[in-house]
């Protein structure tokens, strides 16, 4: 498959797939939404998010210091589906999401130096839920949510003496959040109506990464191999905020209200460590500290957000040694992951907790290039004390194509 039938695949497939319709988690109308955690079907599957994360065959978004060891321009994007079931005390409901999860381009620009140039668009954080209410005497009440944050970024990589690698990321933040409460009167001639309270952000932010030399040797065991610890931290300046208000009839909302303000989006710290056993099995331990307690709109606190940590643990198999001449078989890898999330709500006096079980593998589609697949199963919140229980299950897909465009051959 040569490069203008792959651009042309991307071209094609992502209309198919960008639409996305049902509804999503009902605790992502708090604050700015819920934080989107998995960029590729790679990280989906491995369920430790990559902060230390290092391959010549994935783009990593978490830490920008861990794609120093591309070697091939790199181009990815990426597609989510996603089957939720909600549940309270005596009922349920069933929604499907499907969306668009990003693109991004890597650059290799000098092997030697572990100097890498990546960017592109990725989900910040999402926003999406529609709850009815049951009808009370004449009418009904139905709560809508879409929307989201969106991150463009331009990363470097280089590596200093001793292979020490540094990173950094240039971040711009942008996108529009909607909720409305609509009342829905059963006799038709009751007009519907409400409001929809609309917010647009904009800002900038930076990224850091930093990745150690292997450590193995401090060790000494012999198949014990590529033992890297890393750190990352990304600081967002103060979100410019548009905060809009608007009602009327049902569909035909008339803004009245407009202010300019500001949001006030907490920094995360990314702690990481990787290692292979026997070469082709490769082991990730990654933790993520955010403060969102400090989380401001427009200089105002809220008592139901709370510090988000997050724990991942992640296994990928691949054989080491393949080349363009082995088979499908040996040229695929199989991932596997667990990871346990203390979100950033406390709702009713109870913490939003969750679970992930996670799983996916490669296919090859030529050499350095592939179709990755991703699926977690997950189960979050709680049906205690009036709230909301969901078990979830999402599946990524990740079109990534290497080529030898920009890389300078040997004569």
């Amino acid at each position: 498959m040569n490069k203008i039938i792959k651009i042309a695949l991307l071209i094609v497939i992502f209309p198919l797939l960008v639409n996305a319709s049902g509804g999503g988690s009902v605790y992502s109308r708090y604050g700015v939404g819920e934080r989107v955690n998995y960029f590729s079907a790679r990280s989906l599957s491995l369920g430790a998010l990559g902060v230390s994360s290092i391959s010549s065959s994935g783009i990593n978004l978490i830490n920008p210091a861990a794609n120093y060891k591309l070697s091939l321009t790199r181009f990815e994007a990426s597609f989510s589906f996603e089957n939720l079931d909600l549940q309270d005390s005596e009922n349920s409901a069933v929604y499907n999401n499907s969306g668009f999860s990003g693109f991004s381009v890597g650059i290799p620009l000098q092997r030697d130096w572990g100097m890498t140039m990546v960017f592109g668009v990725t989900p910040y954080t999402s926003v999406g839920y529609e709850v009815i209410t049951d009808e009370k005497d004449d009418y009904t009440e139905r709560f809508i949510g879409d929307g989201g944050i969106s991150k463009l970024y331009l990363s470097g990589t280089y590596k200093l003496p001793y292979d020490i690698i540094l990173g950094a990321s240039l971040d711009y933040y942008t996108g529009t959040i909607s909720n409305q409460s609509v009342v829905e009167f059963v006799d038709a001639n009751k007009v519907d109506g409400g409001f929809e309270n609309k917010r647009k952000y904009q800002g900038a932010g930076v990224s850091l990464g930093v990745i150690s030399p292997d450590v193995a040797g401090f060790v000494n065991i012999e198949k014990l191999t590529d033992i890297h610890l890393a750190l990352s931290y990304s600081l967002v300046s103060d979100l410019k905020t548009t905060d809009m208000l608007l009602t009327g009839k049902a569909g035909e909302f008339e803004k009245v209200y407009s202010n300019e303000v500001k949001s006030n989006i907490p920094s995360q710290l990314g702690i990481g460590f990787n290692l292979k056993w026997d070469k082709d099995y490769l082991i990730l331990f990654d933790y993520i500290y955010s403060s969102w307690k400090d989380y401001e709109f427009n200089s105002e606190s809220y008592e139901y957000m709370k510090n988000l940590s997050r724990l991942g643990i992640g296994f990928e198999y691949q054989k080491s040694d393949i080349n363009q001449y082995s088979t499908i078989g040996e040229q695929m890898s199989y991932r596997a992951g667990f990871s346990y999330e203390k979100k950033q709500l406390v709702i009713n006096g109870n913490e939003i907790d969750q679970l992930g079980v996670h799983a996916g593998f490669s296919f090859p589609t030529g050499f350095g290039s592939n179709i990755d697949f991703g699926f977690m199963y997950g189960i979050r919140g709680t049906t205690d004390n009036g709230l909301l229980k969901e078990n979830f299950f999402q599946a990524d897909l990740t079109l990534s194509f290497g080529e030898l465009w920009f890389v300078r051959q040997d004569r």
